[in-house]
């Protein structure tokens, strides 16, 4: 997921939501932490009623299959949306429209994009008179620092910009997203819709999943200009957690209403092939009858 975003915004935005120090963070908690945390949740009495499983069951079960395009498809919407949709109406910032700053004289192209920390170029003349036809739709708090020499403003450097926000929040989002799917990773069978059932009897689990959110709140609200992250208002914290909470009714959705039977021709089976069958029979033939003409050969 995280390498969709990236890619996403790289191809269509010119621009990744999500930095290196972003895209490290985001890789322990999907990997080093979520595993931590599963990997040590105790065996329950209900494992001991299993059927045993056969040598040539897949290795991807169709509940697996399931849970990884659902949660997939519900963590690309959700993004998708607030890519786009962010700056609709001021719904989750203001309408940074000043994407292109600086534009090729030669090619049109744009050379120059919005950054994420306010400059020179962020008050250059151009921008700063579509700003002032845009009051009171910028960011009031931005443009209340401005300091304006007649039609030209001085430069301020340092001030997170829209843009910054907005990336913020969609990091703020994503994170929250996969600390919440966790604990639809608990309970993965069909008939386990509580997620929440034996919860406190994994104490690791919940040190991790609450290491896991202070952390990323330290980095959001603290991190600065290292983690490329802009400070957030209760009420966008809040949000981010509803948001990112959504993928519990989610999984419970994908558990009840979504048909495994769609997912059962995508199993990957561990067994080799029939070609592969033949030439590993046909190497094993050829070793016995050479290790059958060796011990002829040393009898006689």
């Amino acid at each position: 997921m995280a390498i969709f975003v990236v890619f996403f915004g790289a191809v269509l935005l010119k621009d990744s939501p999500m930095n290196a120090v972003q895209m490290l963070w985001v890789n322990l908690i999907m990997d080093t932490f979520a595993a931590l945390a599963l990997a040590t949740e105790p065996p329950g009495k209900e494992i001991l009623l299993r059927h045993p499983q056969h040598k040539s069951a897949p290795i991807l079960t169709d509940v697996m299959w399931r849970n990884v395009i659902g949660h997939a498809c519900f963590q690309v919407m959700v993004l998708i949306l607030m890519i786009f949709l962010g700056t609709t109406k001021n719904w989750l910032v203001y309408d940074y429209q000043v994407h292109c700053l600086q534009e090729s004289s030669l090619t049109g192209s744009c050379e120059v994009y919005n950054p994420f920390y306010a400059n020179d170029r962020y008050y250059s003349k151009k921008a700063v008179e579509q700003w002032n036809t845009r009051r009171p739709a910028f960011d009031p708090t931005l443009l209340a620092k401005m300091k304006f020499d007649g039609d030209e403003a001085v430069p301020r450097e340092g001030d997170g910009t829209q843009k910054l926000l907005h990336y913020t929040l969609i990091f703020q989002v994503f994170v929250f997203m996969q600390i919440f799917n966790q604990l639809n990773a608990r309970k993965l069978e069909q008939h386990e819709i509580n997620v929440f059932k034996d919860f406190f009897n994994n104490y690791l689990f919940i040190f991790v999943f609450l290491l896991t959110f202070i952390i990323q709140m330290l980095l959001v609200n603290f991190g600065g200009k290292p983690i490329q992250a802009v400070p957030l208002s209760i009420t966008q914290n809040l949000l981010c957690m509803i948001v990112g909470a959504g993928e519990l009714p989610w999984g419970l959705f994908l558990k009840c209403v979504v048909p495994l039977k769609w997912f059962h021709r995508l199993n990957v089976s561990d067994q080799p092939g029939e070609p592969a069958l033949k030439a590993a029979s046909m190497v094993s033939t050829l070793k016995k009858s050479s290790l059958l003409h060796r011990s002829e050969a040393n009898s006689s």
